[in-house]
C-alpha cells in the first residue's frame, strides 16, 4: 500500500530554505557550490547520510544565527554607554529601530549575504564565541560599531567600538571588556555560562586570544571580580563554525528522518485520519516554521498531521 505514499520531505526542505533565503535578499548556494566550499575527501562526503541537505541546513543556520528578528523589543542601555553622551546619541538611532518592530538587518555585516559562511574570511567569530552581534550605525559602513547581546525580544547595548583595523592596533573583537560590561549591567543574561567552582582560568593576553580566535579555539573569560564565563555563543568547531549551529542541524535532520519513518509506519492510520481511499495517492509534505522545525502536512486538506507520544 506503502507504493501510493507520495513524500520528499528532503525536497520540501530545500525549497522552504530556498524561500527564506529569497526573501533576505540573498542568493541559494546550489548543491555543487557547497560541496565544494568543503574539503573533506570526497568519499566520506558521498558516505554521509543527507549530505547536501546537511551542508544546506548550515548554511541557513549560520546566516539565521546572524540575523535579527524582527520584534518589537525591549532595550536595556549599559552604563558605559549612558555616561558617555556621543555613545548614548550615537545607540539611540539604533535604539528607535529596535522598539518599533525596524528591520535592522540592513546594518549587519555584508558578510551574512555570503553563499560560503563557512570560509574563513566571512566567519563571524565574536558571535559564535560570545554571542555579540555587532552593527553598523549606517548602510555605508561608517567604523563606529554597536556591540549588542539579544536574549529573546530583549536586546542588550552593550558599548559603542571603533572597527578593528587589519593591523590589530584596535582591540575589538576579542575585547574582552564587552564580557565584563555584561557581567556588571546584567549578569542574569549570561549566568548559564558562569563557570562555578574554583577554576583557576589563567586570563589571556590580548595577542593570545586573537591567535586562538585563529585557530578556532574556544576560551574562558575571567571578569575583573574573578567570576569566569564560558562564550555565552556556544563556542565554535574545529572548522569555525557555530556550535549552536551545528546542534541545529544535527537535531533538523533527525526531525525529518523520524517523520519519513513515522509517515511510512503509519500511512495507513493517516489514510483514515484524512478518508483518503486505498486506492489514492496519499502525497504528504512539510511545512516548516522559520527555525525549521516542521510538521507532516496534507495540502489538499489543510491538515497538520499528529502522531501520538509512544
Amino acid at each position: 500500500m506503502n507504493s501510493k505514499l507520495k513524500i520528499n520531505f528532503w525536497s520540501d526542505l530545500r525549497k522552504y530554505i530556498t524561500s527564506q533565503l529569497t526573501a533576505f535578499g540573498y542568493q541559494t548556494p546550489s548543491a555543487k557550490e557547497l560541496r565544494d566550499q568543503d574539503r573533506a575527501p570526497e568519499e566520506r562526503k558521498n558516505a554521509t547520510e543527507h549530505y547536501d541537505s546537511q551542508r544546506l541546513i548550515t548554511h541557513y543556520f549560520s546566516i539565521l544565527m546572524r540575523r535579527l528578528p524582527k520584534a518589537n523589543y525591549q532595550v536595556f542601555v549599559s552604563d558605559t554607554i549612558k555616561n558617555d553622551a556621543q555613545k548614548l546619541t550615537l545607540a539611540s538611532l539604533i535604539e528607535s529601530m529596535f522598539v518599533s518592530g525596524e528591520d535592522v538587518n540592513t546594518h549587519l555585516s555584508h558578510l551574512v549575504k555570503k553563499t560560503d559562511q563557512l570560509k574563513k574570511e566571512h566567519l563571524d567569530l565574536l558571535l559564535s564565541e560570545w554571542g555579540i552581534h555587532h552593527i553598523h550605525f549606517d548602510p555605508d559602513r561608517t567604523n563606529k560599531l554597536l556591540f549588542v547581546h539579544i536574549k529573546g525580544t530583549s536586546v542588550y547595548f552593550i558599548d559603542v567600538l571603533e572597527h578593528e583595523d587589519d593591523e590589530g592596533t584596535i582591540e575589538t573583537w576579542t575585547n574582552t571588556g564587552l564580557i565584563e560590561i555584561i557581567h556588571r549591567n546584567w549578569p542574569d543574561a549570561i549566568k548559564a555560562y558562569k563557570v562555578n567552582g574554583d577554576f583557576g582560568c589563567e586570563e589571556r593576553t590580548t595577542e593570545q586570544r586573537r591567535n586562538l580566535r585563529d585557530k578556532f579555539t574556544n576560551s574562558f573569560v575571567t571578569v575583573p571580580d574573578g567570576t569566569v564565563y564560558r562564550g555565552p555563543g556556544g563556542g565554535f568547531m574545529a572548522n569555525g563554525g557555530a556550535m549552536e549551529v551545528l546542534r541545529a542541524t544535527d537535531f533538523i535532520i533527525e526531525q525529518i528522518c523520524q517523520h519519513e519513518k513515522d509517515v511510512r509506519a503509519g500511512a495507513e492510520k493517516i489514510r483514515a485520519q484524512l478518508n483518503i481511499a486505498d486506492t489514492d495517492s496519499l502525497r504528504l509534505q512539510l511545512k516548516f516554521e522559520p527555525n525549521l522545525a516542521s510538521h507532516i502536512y496534507h495540502k489538499n486538506r489543510d491538515r497538520i498531521i499528529r502522531f501520538a507520544n509512544p
